[in-house]
């Protein structure tokens, strides 16, 4: 998805010289396939994109979705800005509207409306040719799925620390020391920024989102020691293998951090 749009929480799609209708066309049938065999959707993709290439126009709200685009540090200065204008360095919220392409003198009047209309350069007029492209085969999906549903798949599928967490399925009948690290990795779940959490559940599942149906990871305990010592997933069944034997929450912590950020993962395959 990176090399084919922009945003920070959610993606945009962009023009690019050698995508032309067909590449975009064909993406737009993998999107949809995705969606025909695993209930898939790319929520990474705003929904502000997939509303429009399915019914032909947006409803979800544009201002929060934008929020969600640009980068933390725009969001932080647009937010406070919209909350309470003179609390905000004007030099800094000019500049800021100037990388956003800004011609319009900006006020405490016309912030909202401003940044109302640089939303929608952005997420919808920028990316128009994509989104009509797409709809030619999105359209489909749009007169299954209504605009309720879409919102509710964005929901369902989003992961987040408590949902996560209660995927996680452990025996009834766990020694002390099981118990324990069942412990270790309930709290683990549940500090995870985002970027690790979809890190984790892909490691757990093979996908960084909630996938409908697939919604337990099954946990057991193993014995491994010394440098054998790491979690094991196997993602096809949605099984984690976790050592019994950890000294205390921050080895373990360290430990599976490490597996989560290294660029090359085994994985069990069943």
């Amino acid at each position: 998805m990176d090399n084919c749009c922009i945003g920070n929480s959610q993606k945009v799609p962009t023009i690019r010289h050698d995508f032309q209708e067909e590449q975009w066309l064909s993406i737009g049938r993998i999107i949809f396939k995705g969606w025909q065999i695993a209930n898939y959707l790319p929520i990474g993709l705003s929904i502000i994109v997939m509303e429009n290439a399915m019914y032909g126009k947006f409803k979800s709200d544009l201002m929060e979705n934008f929020l969600c685009f640009i980068t933390e540090e725009d969001k932080t200065l647009f937010s406070t800005a919209l909350k309470d204008y003179e609390s905000v360095d004007n030099d800094e919220l000019i500049e800021a509207l100037e990388n956003h392409s800004c011609r319009s003198a900006v006020t405490k009047e016309s912030i909202t409306r401003i940044l109302l209309e640089i939303a929608h350069k952005e997420m919808v007029q920028e990316c128009n040719f994509i989104t009509d492209a797409w709809a030619k085969i999105l359209s489909q999906l749009g007169q299954s799925l209504s605009y309720e549903n879409l919102t509710e798949i964005y929901s369902k599928m989003e992961p987040s620390n408590r949902k996560v967490t209660k995927m996680l399925h452990f025996s009834d009948n766990l020694s002390n020391l099981e118990r324990e690290v069942m412990n270790h990795l309930q709290r683990y779940v549940r500090e995870l920024d985002k970027v690790l959490l979809k890190k984790f559940l892909r490691f757990c599942t093979g996908s960084d989102l909630i996938l409908d149906g697939k919604d337990t990871i099954t946990v057991e305990f193993v014995v491994l020691d010394g440098f054998g010592r790491r979690p094991i997933a196997h993602t096809c069944g949605r099984v984690l293998r976790i050592p019994r034997n950890y000294e205390n929450f921050t080895i373990f912590r360290s430990e599976f951090n490490n597996i989560l950020n290294t660029s090359v993962w085994v994985m069990d395959i069943v």
